[in-house]
């Protein structure tokens, strides 16, 4: 499923709070993937999507995760209500590199939770009220197994290189995090590639997905 062409992102129905960091930032254009998921997303519709590294595919689910936090009640304290699952300590950091300028130019906070930081310093965060965690499935099983934190309030689910995630090593910490989270949630798969073999698996987490 693909929209026609889009080309800018007061196209898509993104505020104007969103659209002026996203100019200071050099956004141009919308990609083919971005024009795409975006809409999607915002219409609250589960999603699967493939597209290969370097396509903003990033940004695709960043944008409007941010859109959807934007139309949140903003008083204190702030629950999560958006995570972004991803294999690597690598790839954490490189979605949180595309979310920190926008999200800090509209005042909404994010943690990325990851192994090879010390815990105590990630618990200081948590203690800030982050709406929006970018994890690794090993540190935030051990932080949720602790009661650091709680996914009770939680709207979006994004698996981020889904088809890494939904392989064997991954797959019993995903499917202890799935049971730690309401199961009325919107979730999200972006892949650069999903095997056959793992379709039936991913379509078992969406419900009735684009």
């Amino acid at each position: 499923w693909c929209p026609m062409s889009i080309d800018s992102f007061a196209e898509l129905a993104l505020s104007p709070r969103l659209q002026q960091p996203l100019r200071e930032l050099g956004y141009a254009a919308p990609t083919p993937i971005q024009a795409s998921a975006i809409p999607v997303i915002l219409a609250g519709r589960d999603l699967m999507a493939g597209a290969q590294t370097g396509t903003g595919k990033t940004a695709a689910f960043v944008l409007p995760l941010l859109e959807q936090l934007l139309q949140q009640p903003q008083a204190e304290p702030r629950p999560i209500r958006a995570l972004v699952l991803v294999p690597t300590r690598e790839l954490a950091t490189q979605v949180n590199a595309a979310l920190q300028g926008v999200a800090e130019a509209l005042g909404l906070r994010t943690l990325t939770l990851c192994g090879g930081v010390p815990q105590e310093q990630q618990q200081a965060e948590l203690a800030l009220g982050p709406q929006l965690l970018v994890a690794t499935p090993g540190r935030l099983r051990d932080l949720l197994a602790q009661r650091r934190l709680g996914l009770s309030n939680l709207r979006t689910l994004v698996l981020d290189e889904a088809d890494r995630l939904l392989e064997m090593g991954f797959w019993p910490d995903i499917q202890w995090l799935l049971n730690a989270m309401p199961t009325e949630r919107q979730t999200l798969l972006f892949s650069a590639t999903l095997p056959l073999e793992l379709e039936s698996l991913a379509i078992d987490l969406l419900t009735n997905p684009i």
